[in-house]
């Protein structure tokens, strides 16, 4: 974090530019506007502790908060390769919804497998312990069937209408077992596990059910191993967006130059004689665009794409200014062929040397990536012309007689036609 905040306040030119881009001075000059001084007080007390002093009290917390979280690694983004095994044994790339709903299905699955298994062995339970019951009032009967019969097992199967199951419990267990306290206990057995027979018929009928048992368990072990008295959750886990501090730029009016080559830069103040602009040998004026300090450069390339630039982020002074494709991502095999610079709500017009051709804003033409985006279909042999400037409105002529001609205009034919008295 400190080397980062030192790269930041204090920029090395990089390799192969003699000075710093206007990104690293606009950079800088955010960061220093908001940032007084960093101090690192780790130590014993807080193994970590970095204290970010502001520039002043004006500053605002949450702007000082957000410039620090989009410059630095305060916030950073880890990606995550969602690639997992899921119930078809197959190994995919799922998003966390379906990983998540997968796992639903998963414990929907595993719950109802469990259930089935426990009210098997209820059942097997209730089948012995009845099978006991039945004995217990006829012991007298059984110690003699079992004292004078060869085999004993199928004359008690015979005699009482037991199952092979509850025969084979019955020999094996010791006459105590079958003592008068022993039924109370049975009774009791049998009486809970009747209760619970019920209740896991009810929970395999009853999707609602098995989904409130699927959350409580859920519930029920957050609590067991994550109890928040003892270890309070450290994350906090919410939908939140990605911290992006908005460069502040002062309005005000510049001019800018453009050279013939390509070379752009900005004068503070309008009104300049274009006369008094220098340039590289072998160079000359393309043109110059009165805006301000908050409008926008448009760079219009051959392959029909606009390209944005922020008249803030141009160099200024006395020099020849830098190169515009610099600035931008020219896609290979193209050149800048146009361009012009003015405010978001300005009317432009566009056109080929097909013909062919529309009226815009500038807004419409901007864009975010320095790749540009597509603003022109062009044929093979066609090129786009210079953007004009268009009228804020369509403009409309005054009455005239429809003998004057005037009517060959689309947007003037609702009102020349009329007599000049009506008009």
């Amino acid at each position: 974090m400190l080397e980062e905040i030192e790269e930041l306040t204090n920029p090395k030119v990089k390799t192969g530019k003699k000075a710093l881009t206007p990104e690293q001075q606009q950079l800088k000059a955010s960061i220093l506007a908001v940032l007084d001084a960093v101090r690192d007080e780790s130590g014993k007390d807080a193994p970590v502790r970095l204290v970010f002093e502001p520039k002043s009290k004006n500053v605002e917390q949450q702007e000082f908060i957000h410039t620090l979280l989009a410059h630095t690694s305060l916030e950073s983004g880890a990606p995550v390769n969602l690639v997992m095994i899921g119930t078809d044994g197959r190994p995919r790339q799922k998003g966390l919804r379906d990983i998540l709903r997968e796992w639903i299905d998963f414990r929907f699955a595993t719950v109802t497998r469990r259930t089935r298994h426990r009210l098997a062995k209820v059942e097997d339970r209730i089948h012995i312990l009845e099978g006991r019951m039945l004995v217990l009032l006829n012991i007298d009967e059984v110690i003699r069937i079992i004292r004078e019969s060869d085999e004993p097992k199928p004359a008690l199967i015979e005699r009482f209408g037991l199952s092979d199951r509850q025969a084979e419990d019955i020999l094996d267990i010791r006459l105590r077992q079958l003592a008068r306290l022993e039924a109370i206990k049975i009774e009791k057995e049998l009486k809970a596990l009747r209760e619970e027979q019920a209740e896991l018929d009810v929970l395999l009928k009853s999707e609602t059910m098995m989904r409130r048992r699927i959350i409580k368990e859920i519930e029920t072990d957050a609590k067991q191993y994550s109890p928040e008295d003892k270890d309070p959750r450290r994350t906090l886990i919410q939908e939140e967006r990605r911290a992006a501090a908005e460069m502040r730029v002062v309005d005000e009016p510049v001019t800018v130059v453009v050279s013939q080559k390509g070379w752009v830069r900005t004068r503070q103040g309008q009104g300049h004689d274009a006369q008094q602009f220098t340039f590289k040998a072998g160079d000359a004026l393309y043109d110059t665009f009165e805006c301000r300090t908050v409008d926008v450069l448009l760079a219009f390339g051959t392959n029909g794409r606009v390209y944005s630039v922020p008249v803030a982020s141009l160099p200024g002074g006395r020099g020849d200014g830098v190169p515009l494709t610099t600035l931008i991502e020219l896609q290979p095999g193209s050149q800048i062929a146009h361009t012009f610079a003015g405010n978001a709500e300005q009317r432009m017009l566009i056109a080929t040397q097909g013909g062919n051709g529309f009226l815009t804003k500038v807004g419409d033409m901007t864009g975010r990536q320095k790749g540009g985006k597509s603003f022109l279909t062009l044929d093979d042999g066609d090129a786009p012309l210079a953007p004009r400037q268009s009228a804020t409105r369509p403009r409309m002529w005054p009455a005239c007689p429809a003998t004057a001609g005037c009517c060959s205009w689309p947007w003037t034919r609702s009102r020349c036609c009329l007599p000049a008295a009506a008009a």
